[in-house]
């Protein structure tokens, strides 16, 4: 079946905007968690990355996705 879409719905950012939302939430989240010794950055190295009081990296790519039904 194919798929009638208006060209608003084609080229909404809604559905993009989202991830960038979702994203920015979870750096939010990161900083709040800040322990001593510790960064947060967001865009920098990756998505979202920390370096942590031990000298360990972790570099964090969010991806999110929305779904309307199970069928696409």
């Amino acid at each position: 079946m194919v798929s009638k879409k208006s060209h608003a719905d084609k080229i909404t950012a809604a559905d993009k905007a989202i991830g960038f939302d979702y994203q920015y939430y979870y750096f939010l989240y990161k900083v709040l968690k800040l322990g001593k010794n510790e960064s947060v950055g967001l865009e920098v190295k990756d998505d979202v990355h920390s370096e942590l009081a031990n000298d360990y990296q972790l570099l964090i790519q969010l991806k999110h996705t929305t779904q309307r039904s199970s069928n696409g």
